[in-house]
């Protein structure tokens, strides 16, 4: 009687061993199919490459968001892949597991009910079926170890992709023109230098390109904060007197008249932008009162009263204007003196009026190009 139970018992164990190796199975080609996702290559890049390289190049910085914005898509896809696959595995180390601790049950329980002939093979058996389950275990624990890092990488992948979006979309709405103007204009308001120092700073400049072999670039900023010390032949005393003869009207008794440069950038309440300059007010000063010479007048009050009766032919609601009026007395005049036993530049005046800018019209230095 013994016998049959044990005999029974036996052949109900081998019965589990089959099932349990066709899970060992499995679990070995989930393995081998994980394996062959994670050494995947991608293939996409090197295309977009190729066609990288044969853009045009005004629009390369563009271009290479686009490819950021497309590779980070297809990492996206690949993370989602990966996660589904190793949720899988998960779900399968899980099944496999409870064969297992069914297997470890029925061995257990073999070897309690008093099977003392087959103590020691059931106990072996017992031994195997715990290192069995030992190995589900710690194929489960790799099952979900790669799941938690398909899921990080999925959450990489789209934060990658909001990234790529996010630089895409402020590439394309980013207006150039207008920031270039603020900031020239924010510069400009900062610091004007005068006209002896905006001509010793040209100079200069001039001097590092020709003799050092420097891009404009690299002149400009070792002028102008490159810590350099300059020594200049100014002479204070005369710059001083130049200045004030200069800007005296009584050296000036004939006709004086006020010229103006202007330039201005609206907003529209939509967002577009629209620029406008010196040339807008001629030519409306000419069609509107038949005056070929629209940029001059009598006084600074009349030169403003013009630019805000020509801005209403423009207005609009919701619009926001930033300008710059520049109103400067005629006629000109510039002053440069000189050491004629060195040739050493002592003073310097550029122009009647106040100085709105640096590195303006330096009529003493460069002359008038009008």
């Amino acid at each position: 009687m013994a016998d049959d139970a044990c005999s029974k018992a036996q052949t109900e164990y081998d019965a589990l061993v089959q099932s349990w190796k066709k899970k060992q199975a499995a679990v070995a080609a989930l393995n081998e199919k994980l394996q062959a996702v994670q050494s995947c290559d991608w293939e996409n890049g090197d295309e977009f490459d190729a066609a990288l390289e044969q853009s045009d190049e005004r629009f390369s910085n563009l271009n290479k968001l686009i490819r950021a914005y497309i590779q980070a898509k297809e990492a996206k896809t690949a993370a989602a892949q990966d996660q589904q696959e190793a949720k899988k595995a998960v779900q399968d180390a899980d099944t496999a597991k409870a064969a297992a601790e069914q297997k470890k049950a029925a061995a257990k329980e073999a070897v309690e009910q008093g099977f003392s002939e087959n103590k020691k093979q059931f106990e072996s058996e017992l031994q195997a079926a715990n290192d069995e389950e030992s190995a589900a275990q710690s194929k489960k624990e790799a099952a979900d170890a790669a799941l938690k890092d398909a899921q990080t990488k999925k959450a990489k992948a789209q934060t990658s992709l909001s990234e790529a979006q996010k630089k895409y979309d402020e590439a394309l709405a980013d207006d150039v023109y207008a920031r270039i103007q603020t900031t020239n204009t924010a510069s400009q308001a900062d610091n004007t230098y005068s006209y002896f120092v905006d001509a010793l700073a040209q100079q200069v400049i001039q001097d590092l390109k020709d003799q050092l072999g420097y891009t404009d670039t690299q002149a400009y900023n070792a002028v102008y904060s490159g810590g350099l010390s300059i020594y200049s032949t100014q002479n204070q005393t005369m710059q001083q007197i130049c200045d004030e003869e200069a800007n005296d009207d009584s050296n000036y008794p004939g006709l004086k008249e006020y010229g103006l440069d202007y330039a201005l950038t609206v907003t529209r309440a939509d967002g577009s932008t629209e620029n406008y300059g010196s040339n807008n007010i001629k030519n409306y000063v000419k069609e509107t009162y038949g005056k070929d010479q629209g940029l001059l007048y009598s006084s600074e009050d009349a030169a403003r009263a013009m630019v805000e009766e020509w801005k209403a032919t423009i207005a609009r609601e919701g619009d926001t204007y930033d300008e710059r009026i520049t109103i400067t007395p005629q006629p000109q005049s510039s002053i440069t003196i000189m050491d004629q036993k060195t040739g050493q530049i002592k003073a310097m005046v550029g122009g009647r009026g106040e100085k709105a800018s640096s590195l303006g019209l330096n009529r003493a230095y460069q002359g008038s190009k009008r």
